[in-house]
């Protein structure tokens, strides 16, 4: 059963957050043990269960003021950033796919709808889409430049390299 989730899209944000206030309930719910490898990523704070699906004691809750200023139908947030509990690494991981994801965002789609395509099929996974999108490569930062950041590690950032800027037809 495939559901439709309104999300804001954070580049350099690192979860995938979600208005719990609507109770939505996971059906592939997997809490992260205590222990786990993936412990440190995500600073679990302790351990004390029992873990369910839903808002519960191991998912962070957080008021809804990240949605402030944003339509009315956003409900969440989803994190793109690169690190190593984003959704498109966590999807990578756990279906074994190289960790890459395409976002094509809409130029003249009216209704604001995108696609986020995850992993690769064969040696050059988006070979077939070169011929229909116009791309823009990512440039990657080792060191991290960003606020929340700790100071000198690694970005979670994307980046591209601006060679001209032209409003309205303006070269600048």
């Amino acid at each position: 059963m495939s559901q439709i989730f309104n999300l804001a899209i954070d580049l350099a944000g690192e979860n995938f957050w979600y208005d719990c206030e609507t109770h939505y309930n996971s059906s592939s719910y997997i809490p992260i043990e205590c222990g786990s490898k993936i412990c440190p990523d995500v600073a679990c704070i302790g351990c004390n269960g029992p873990f369910k699906p839903g808002c519960t004691n191991n998912i962070y809750p957080a008021n809804d003021s990240p949605l402030n200023g944003l339509p009315k139908i956003t409900k969440g947030i989803i994190g793109l950033a690169r690190s190593n509990i984003s959704l498109p690494t966590q999807l990578a991981l756990k279906n074994k796919l190289p960790p890459m994801f395409s976002l094509c965002l809409p130029s003249s789609n009216k209704q604001g709808f995108t696609n986020l395509l995850v992993g690769s099929i064969g040696k050059d996974p988006f070979q077939e889409l070169y011929k229909f999108v116009q791309s823009t490569p990512l440039i990657v930062n080792p060191v991290s430049t960003g606020v929340v950041s700790v100071q000198g590690g690694p970005s979670m950032e994307y980046f591209i390299n601006v060679k001209t800027i032209k409003p309205e037809s303006q070269r600048s």
